[in-house]
């Protein structure tokens, strides 16, 4: 399973403890693969004239990432 961290969507303790609590167990999730969100598409947006989806929203550091990891590990899920 792929999950996409938007800091300001998905990004809360409460939001990856509830996800991580609710995929324990199932048979069909192999490992858990978090993406930190990017601002590649940006540009593209403004060549397009498309108004950003997430204006001003900055990809989350390092330790965003590492606590946003831990309800999955505290559950036993695999990381990858």
């Amino acid at each position: 399973m792929k999950g996409v961290l938007v800091r300001v969507l998905t990004g809360s303790p409460a939001t990856t403890a509830g996800l991580a609590a609710r995929l324990v167990g199932r048979s069909n999730v192999k490992r858990i693969e978090l993406l930190p969100f990017h601002r590649m598409g940006a540009a593209k947006y403004e060549r397009l004239g498309v108004p950003d989806p997430l204006p001003g929203v900055d990809p989350p550091d390092a330790a965003t990432m590492a606590a946003a990891a831990q309800p999955f590990l505290d559950c036993g899920l695999p990381l990858r």
